[in-house]
């Protein structure tokens, strides 16, 4: 997903092969638009007449931060 606009409700895609789709609210499976920041984020999409459609967004697992350490090194 490169961007969606929630007041627009438009937003565009890219396909791995670089092509960009618009897609518009109407085209997320299920209704489930993005709700905020989305740019980066990995989608699944259909191609259709130069449209995205039946956008689903791909769950990303959230990193691990590492811990800090008191004290530090000596």
């Amino acid at each position: 997903m490169l961007w969606f606009n929630s007041v627009r409700d438009e937003g565009v895609v890219e396909a791995e092969g670089g092509e960009r789709l618009p897609v518009t609210g109407d085209g997320f499976a299920g209704g489930l638009r993005p709700e905020r920041r989305c740019g980066g984020t990995p989608v699944s999409f259909l191609g259709v007449e130069g449209r995205a459609t039946d956008v689903t967004l791909t769950p990303v697992a959230e990193q691990r931060r590492a811990r800090s350490h008191r004290g530090g090194y000596r």
